[in-house]
């Protein structure tokens, strides 16, 4: 039995888009254009104001993060390294270093205290926010690692890879717990339920698919994407899943049957 899912088919062909957008090349304001809210003063003006930029990366940025209380700004470059930004004032708090290649993935324990990063090296690496200092490096991926996710608990790491596998590792000891095999091709996103059950992975060969934290068990496959699946997330509650893929659709998937027994 295949997942039931609606699709938000926000499928906006160069044209569309470009109507939808459109403004005084002067200005910057809206100008009218159909299916544009902001030509008709939907918006105030300064509500789509930026904020600031953050620079400093001396490569394309892959990935951002950004830590539960919204303090601070984690970032991953082709320039090799990891920063933590102060988002309330833009400035870089440290930059780390360490990756041999371009990192693809970052992401920040809940209470803000440790950074999870992924590279083209092949690894994964722990870092103290506070201290800027490298925890860890967790090896056994036999290619990019270009998704990671860290527990609420801080206590597992999940990883995906262009070796065409997930990864669950222990982030206190480094040690893999289990690979998790199945996917035909690059896994490019991984999510984690709240509760630490359940693993879903988006990959390239354009499925998503639901795992078991506890025995590494394929729990569903879920198809429909035409295109690679580049991002997942999964719903606190762990009934809902969402996808992003080259299709361009994003999908929501009812998955309580088989994620809440």
């Amino acid at each position: 039995m295949r997942a039931r899912f609606s699709a938000l088919r926000l499928k906006l062909g160069k044209s569309k888009a470009e109507d939808y957008l459109s403004g005084d090349k002067e200005t910057g304001k809206p100008t009218a254009g159909a299916g544009n809210p902001l030509a008709a003063g939907g918006y105030e003006d300064k509500e789509r104001q930026l904020i600031r930029i953050l620079e400093g990366h001396a490569g394309g940025v892959n990935a951002v993060a950004l830590a539960a209380d919204a303090k601070t700004v984690v970032s991953g470059s082709s320039d090799k390294t990891v920063k933590l930004w102060d988002a309330g004032t833009g400035k870089l708090i440290r930059t780390l270093e360490g990756h041999g290649r371009t990192v693809y993935a970052v992401t920040l324990a809940a209470d803000g205290k440790t950074v999870v990063s992924g590279s083209k090296d092949k690894t994964i690496k722990l870092w103290d926010a506070g201290t800027g200092k490298l925890i860890r490096t967790l090896e056994g991926h036999r290619s990019t690692v270009y998704a990671v996710v860290l527990a609420t608990d801080a206590k597992t790491v999940v990883s995906g890879s262009s070796d065409k596998t997930v990864k669950l590792w222990d982030a206190g000891t480094g040690k893999l717990i289990r690979p998790l095999e199945g996917h035909g091709n690059a896994v490019t996103a991984v999510a984690l339920s709240e509760d630490g059950k359940t693993i879903v992975s988006g990959n390239e060969d354009k499925t998503v698919k639901l795992w078991e934290v506890g025995t590494g068990n394929l729990i569903r496959t879920l198809e429909g994407h035409e295109d690679a699946v580049r991002a997942v997330a999964l719903l606190p509650d762990g009934k809902t899943v969402f996808s992003g893929s080259w299709d361009y659709t994003v999908k929501l998937w009812d998955v309580s049957e088989w994620t809440q027994r």
